[in-house]
C-alpha cells in the first residue's frame, strides 16, 4: 500500500505511519520487521525535512539487534530517498564508522556467535557506505574517496579466523590437487565450510565498495592501482566463490577502465583538451555514470598525482594475475561461470594489446 499510495497521504496519516513502522521495525519479528524497514523507505519519499530528521532521532543503536535494524533502516532511506538523506551526510558518516569497529579488527572475540554479530554489524555499515556513494551527489561524497579507499582496503582479505599454517594448507592442497586423477572429485576445500564465518560478507562488500568508487569516480583509477588492486590480484585464490566473482567483476571493471578508450584516458584526454583551450573547468567530464564539475578537479589532482599510470601498473602485475587466474579460474567447477571468466580475459586481453606473459601463453 505505501508503495503504490505515499504520495497521497495527508500529513496526519504520514505522522501515523512514520510511528506504527518505527515501532514495528523494533518490536516485531525478523519478516515483519524487514517489511516494515521497506516501507519506512517507501514513506520517506514523501517526508520533509524535519519529518525524515524525526526518523533519524528515533533510530535505536543500542543493541546488536536493534544497531542491524537501524543501519538496515538507513540504507532504506538513501535508496528511496538521496535528496533528502544527502542532508544527514556527517551523522551517516558517523554511524558507518561508530559501527564498522575498524580500531578492533585485530581483536577477534573468543565467543563465535558474538564474533558473527559483529561482523553482521560491519557488514551491513559497508552496505550503507555503499548506496551512500551510490545516490548522493559526487560534490558530497568526493572529500571521503581516500577514507572510502582506506575503509576497503581493510577489509578486502579479512579473515579473522586465519592462521599461520594457511600457506602450508595452501601447499598440501596444491600437492593433492597434482595427484587427483579427477578435479571434479576433489574436496572443495574452503568454499562451503562455515569455519570463517561471516567474514567472506565483508570481503565481498570491500570489493564492491572499489567497483562502486570507480563507477562514480573513473580518475581514482590511479589510486586504486596504488593502494588496492595488488591486494585484489592476491585474493584471486579466495576460496569463498561468491567473493572469487565479485573479484573478477571487480577486476573485469578495472580492465575495462584501464583500456586506451576507457573512461580514465577519455577524461584525461578531454581535461588536456580544456586546459589547452582556456575552457572553465566548470564543464562537465565524460563518464558512464553521473558526472559533475567535481570530476574535473578530480581529474586535474589525478594528473599531478604521482599515484602512477594505470595501464604501466596493469602491466606490472601481469604475471601475478595471469598465475592466480588460470589456476583458480581454468577449472572444471567454474564451468558454469565461463562467460564472467571469459570477460575477464577479453578486457584484460583487451587494455593491454593482447599481451600474454611467456609463462602463460
Amino acid at each position: 500500500l505505501l508503495e503504490s499510495f505515499y504520495k497521497y497521504l495527508n500529513p496526519n496519516e504520514i505522522i501515523f505511519c512514520t510511528e506504527v513502522l518505527l515501532k514495528t521495525v523494533y518490536e516485531s519479528d525478523t519478516i515483519i520487521s524487514n517489511k516494515a524497514v521497506l516501507g519506512l523507505g517507501f514513506l520517506s519519499k514523501s517526508l520533509d525535512l524535519v519529518q525524515f530528521e524525526k526518523i533519524l532521532n528515533n533510530l535505536k543503536f543500542n543493541s546488536f539487534k536493534n544497531n542491524l535494524i537501524s543501519l538496515n533502516v538507513l540504507i532504506s532511506l538513501i535508496k528511496n530517498n538521496p535528496k533528502l538523506s544527502a542532508n544527514f551526510f556527517s551523522y551517516l558518516w558517523k554511524k558507518i564508522n561508530e559501527n564498522l569497529l575498524i580500531d578492533e579488527i585485530h581483536n577477534c572475540n573468543d565467543d563465535f556467535d558474538k564474533q558473527q554479530e559483529c561482523e553482521e554489524i560491519r557488514n551491513e555499515s559497508l552496505n550503507l557506505l555503499i548506496a551512500m556513494i551510490d545516490k548522493f551527489d559526487n560534490d558530497l561524497v568526493e572529500p571521503y574517496v581516500d577514507e572510502c579507499l582506506n575503509i576497503s582496503s581493510v577489509f578486502v582479505s579479512y579473515d579473522p579466523y586465519k592462521d599461520g599454517d594457511e600457506e602450508e594448507d595452501d601447499e598440501l592442497s596444491d600437492e593433492f590437487n597434482d595427484y587427483s586423477e579427477d578435479e571434479d572429485e576433489q574436496e572443495d576445500y574452503g568454499e562451503d565450510d562455515d569455519s570463517e564465518g561471516l567474514s567472506w560478507k565483508l570481503r565481498r562488500a570491500s570489493v564492491r565498495l572499489i567497483s562502486v568508487l570507480l563507477e562514480n569516480y573513473p580518475m581514482i583509477l590511479p589510486k586504486i592501482y596504488k593502494h588496492s588492486f595488488n591486494n585484489l590480484v592476491k585474493q584471486l585464490n579466495e576460496k569463498n566463490k561468491i567473493v572469487l566473482f565479485e573479484l573478477v567483476k571487480c577486476c573485469t571493471q578495472i580492465f575495462k577502465f584501464t583500456s586506451k578508450n576507457g573512461s580514465y584516458y577519455t577524461n584525461k584526454f578531454l581535461n588536456s583538451i580544456k586546459e589547452s583551450s582556456n575552457t572553465s573547468t566548470s564543464s562537465i567530464a565524460f563518464s558512464p555514470s553521473k558526472r559533475r564539475s567535481s570530476d574535473v578537479s578530480m581529474m586535474i589532482v589525478s594528473e599531478d598525482d604521482q599515484d602512477g599510470d594505470p595501464l604501466n601498473s596493469l602491466f606490472s602485475q601481469l604475471d601475478l594475475i595471469y598465475d592466480l587466474s588460470i589456476k583458480n579460474l581454468i577449472i572444471s567447477k567454474h564451468l558454469n561461470d565461463f562467460p564472467s571468466i571469459y570477460s575477464f580475459y577479453i578486457e584484460l586481453l583487451v587494455c593491454t594489446d593482447g599481451a600474454i606473459t611467456e609463462g602463460n601463453i
